[in-house]
């Protein structure tokens, strides 16, 4: 017969004996078996569970300790501001003044800087306002030396067909022997 080691735990007896018979034993070596691993799982899982509770105890304790180093770490961040603000406060008058014109120079520089971007602006517009204005007054004046051109072609047109009937009325004078006046025809 087989017998199982001490920390294993005993199979279960089968359904069907009702003596208490179990494999590989007799029912009271058996029963003597199963009291052993029964305590000694017992055992471990008690401790099992102390070791746990203390785990989690700890865990705690460390978790507490995070939160007031973190505060401690906001606390000592806000301590270093404070220090550097007050440490760029002046401590004499002569300080004081020296600051005081220091800040005057930088709005200065700064408005300066401002202004001088205004001007660029202010340059670029008009720039592009006198191209613009430009730009219409040479349109107006091709506009107004287009219409003139038009004008004197349409006069010369005109004289050219006046020209051409007063030809036409010399030749026809001088044809019917009319004796008319001298008259001066300019030449084209």
């Amino acid at each position: 017969q087989l017998r199982r080691p001490a920390t294993a735990p005993a199979a279960p007896a089968a359904s069907g004996d009702s003596d208490g018979d179990v494999e590989g034993g007799e029912g009271k070596d058996g029963e003597n078996e199963r009291q052993p691993v029964s305590a000694e799982l017992a055992a471990a899982s008690a401790a099992f569970a102390k070791r746990a509770a203390e785990l989690e105890a700890e865990l705690n304790a460390h978790k507490t300790d995070n939160e007031r180093m973190r505060r401690d770490v906001d606390r000592m961040i806000g301590e270093v501001e404070d220090a550097r603000r007050e440490a760029q406060l002046p401590k004499t008058p002569s300080m004081a003044h020296f600051q005081a014109l220091s800040g005057v120079i930088v709005d200065l520089e700064r408005r300066l800087e401002v202004r001088e971007m205004e001007l660029t602006h202010a340059r670029g517009d008009l720039r592009a306002a006198a191209d613009a204005e430009m730009h219409a007054v040479r349109s107006q004046y091709e506009a107004a030396l287009s219409a003139k051109d038009q004008e004197i072609r349409r006069f010369r047109a005109e004289l050219d067909g006046l020209m051409a009937v007063l030809e036409q009325l010399h030749a026809a004078d001088v044809a019917d022997g009319v004796a008319a006046a001298p008259t001066a025809v300019p030449a084209r």
